[in-house]
C-alpha cells in the first residue's frame, strides 16, 4: 500500500499545496493506499485494525501509558466528545507526536465514511476547495454540507463499530 499512499500525497500537493489537518492528509492517503494497494478487486482484502497503519499501536492521547489493546477499547466506547477532542488535536497540533492520536487509522476511517457517502469525486472537492484558498472548515463545509465538528459526531457510531470482537 505504500506506493499508492505516497502517490496520493502527490495528488494532495497538486490540488491543495496548503496545510490541512493531519487526519485528512495521512488518513486519505492511507485509505486510498489500502484500497488500491491491498485489493485485487476480484477478492478484496477486508480492512482490519491489523492492516497497514490502522493499528493505533501507540495510541496514548492522555499520556496514560502503552497498552496494545487500548486503541480498540477506546474505539468501542468513545463518545462524540471524546472523538471530537482527538480529531481537534489532529486538526491543530501537528507538532505533537501524532502517532499517539492514531491519525492514520482515524483519518482512514473518516475518509472511508466520506467516500461512502459522497463518492470519490465528492470527497475530492475538499482538496479543490482548499486549493482555491478556502480554510479547512470552509472547504469541509462546502464539500460536505456540514462542519468538521458535526461530521465527528456523525462518525462516532461508525468508529465505535470498528472494535475487534476478540478484544474485551
Amino acid at each position: 500500500q505504500n506506493p499508492p499512499h505516497e502517490y496520493f500525497h502527490l495528488v494532495h500537493q497538486y490540488l491543495a499545496p496548503v496545510q490541512l489537518p493531519v487526519w485528512l492528509f495521512e488518513g486519505s492517503a492511507s485509505f486510498f493506499g489500502e484500497m488500491i494497494g491491498y485489493s485485487n478487486f476480484s477478492n478484496p482484502v477486508p480492512r482490519k485494525l491489523q492492516q497497514g497503519f490502522n493499528t493505533g499501536h501507540d495510541f496514548d492521547p492522555d499520556n496514560a501509558g502503552f497498552d496494545p489493546n487500548r486503541f480498540e477499547k477506546w474505539l468501542a466506547t468513545a463518545t462524540s466528545a471524546d472523538l471530537t477532542k482527538v480529531f481537534k488535536v489532529l486538526e491543530t497540533e501537528p507538532a505533537r507526536a501524532r502517532r499517539y492520536y492514531a491519525e492514520y487509522a482515524l483519518g482512514s476511517w473518516a475518509t472511508e465514511a466520506l467516500v461512502a457517502v459522497y463518492g470519490v469525486d465528492g470527497f475530492m472537492k475538499i482538496w479543490q476547495n482548499a486549493g482555491n484558498g478556502q480554510s479547512f472548515e470552509t472547504a469541509f463545509k462546502s464539500a460536505f454540507g456540514l462542519t468538521p465538528d458535526e461530521f465527528y459526531v456523525k462518525l462516532t457510531p461508525y468508529l465505535n463499530s470498528r472494535k475487534n470482537p476478540k478484544i474485551n
